[in-house]
C-alpha cells in the first residue's frame, strides 16, 4: 500500500501534522506549524496526493483551529488548496466556472449577515475544491485514500477517548455535552457533533469492507471492524446501528456471491460472539441504543 515514495511521504507528513495538531491542544503555535506544513505539501505534492491528505484531515477539522479565530484553519487550508489546484490544472471548464459564479452571486446578493457571507464563501470554495479534486485525482490513489481515511478516523477516535474528560478538548471544540436521556454522554470524537462523527465512522467502516472485498486488507479487517463498531456505539445512535446492519448485509451478500465460505464462517463467528456479549449486557452501549 505504501510502496511508492510519494505514498510514504503522504503517510509520514500526515502523522507529523497530526502530532502538531495534538501538541496544539497545549500550545497553539504548533497548530500554525501544522497549517504551514500542509500548505507546503499542497504546493509541492501532486494534487492527487494532497487530496489524500485533505481527506485524512477531515476528522481533525474541528481541532484544526486557533482560540482567537472562529473559523477552522482547515477551511483556510481547503481555500488555499482550491486555488493551487486551479493553477495546477492545465485545462479549465469555463462552463463550470461561469455557473459557479452565477450560483455565488445568487447566494451572496441577498445576504446581509456577516456569518451567512462566511458560510456561503466556504460553501462555494468547497464546491470549487471538490470539482478540482475529482478532476485532478489519480484513481490509482483510491486505495491509499481509503487506508489513510480509516487510519485517521481510528487515530482521531483514540485521541478523543484519551481527552474525553479533559477541559482542554472541551474548550477547543466548544462541546456542551450532547446526552441521551440525560444519562449517557454521546461520544463525538474530536468534533462537537455526534452525527458528524458518526458519518466519519460509517464511511470508515464502508472503506474497511471495500478494501477487504478487494483483498487489500486481510486479517487486519477483523480488529478494524470491531474497533470501528465500538467507536460507533459510543455515540448511542440508532442511525449508526441501522447503517451498520445495512453495511453488514452488503458485506455478507458479496461474500456469498464470491463463495468465500471460510471468510463467511469467520465473520459469522465474530457476529455470534458480539451478539452473545450484547445479550449478556457486556456491551452496554448497544443495550442503551436498543433500549
Amino acid at each position: 500500500m505504501f510502496e511508492k515514495k510519494d505514498d510514504k511521504v503522504v503517510l509520514v507528513f500526515s502523522v507529523l501534522i497530526t502530532a502538531f495538531l495534538i501538541l496544539g491542544f497545549y500550545y497553539e503555535f504548533f497548530t500554525i506549524i501544522a497549517l504551514i506544513i500542509s500548505v507546503f505539501l499542497c504546493v509541492f505534492l501532486k494534487p492527487s496526493k494532497f487530496s489524500v491528505i485533505l481527506i485524512y484531515l477531515l476528522p481533525w477539522a474541528y481541532v484544526f483551529k486557533l482560540s482567537f479565530f472562529t473559523t477552522s484553519l482547515y477551511v483556510i487550508l481547503y481555500i488555499i488548496a482550491s486555488l493551487i489546484f486551479f493553477f495546477k490544472s492545465k485545462k479549465h471548464n469555463i462552463l463550470f466556472i461561469l455557473l459557479l459564479l452565477i450560483f455565488s452571486a445568487y447566494l451572496l446578493i441577498p445576504v446581509s449577515n456577516t456569518d451567512k457571507y462566511i458560510f456561503v464563501i466556504k460553501l462555494i470554495f468547497a464546491i470549487f475544491l471538490l470539482y478540482y479534486m475529482i478532476k485532478l485525482f489519480d484513481y490509482k490513489d483510491k486505495y491509499l485514500l481509503l487506508v489513510m481515511f480509516i487510519f485517521s478516523v481510528v487515530l482521531c477516535s483514540i485521541t478523543g477517548l484519551i481527552y474525553a474528560d479533559s477541559s482542554i478538548l472541551a474548550n477547543r471544540i466548544n462541546i456542551e455535552g450532547s446526552t441521551i436521556e440525560a444519562t449517557y454522554v454521546r461520544f463525538t470524537g474530536l468534533s462537537n457533533d455526534p452525527n458528524y462523527y458518526n458519518l466519519n465512522v460509517v464511511f470508515a467502516l464502508f472503506a474497511t469492507m471495500f478494501l477487504f472485498l478487494k483483498n487489500k486488507i486481510k486479517f487486519l479487517f477483523y480488529p478494524l471492524f470491531v474497533l470501528l463498531f465500538f467507536f460507533g456505539t459510543l455515540t448511542y445512535s440508532k442511525s449508526f446501528l441501522l447503517l451498520f446492519i445495512i453495511l453488514l448485509c452488503y458485506l455478507i451478500y458479496f461474500l456469498f456471491r464470491a463463495r468465500k465460505k471460510y471468510t463467511i464462517i469467520s465473520i459469522l463467528i465474530l457476529l455470534l460472539l458480539m451478539c452473545f456479549l450484547i445479550i449478556n449486557g457486556k456491551i452496554e452501549n448497544v443495550n442503551v441504543i436498543i433500549g
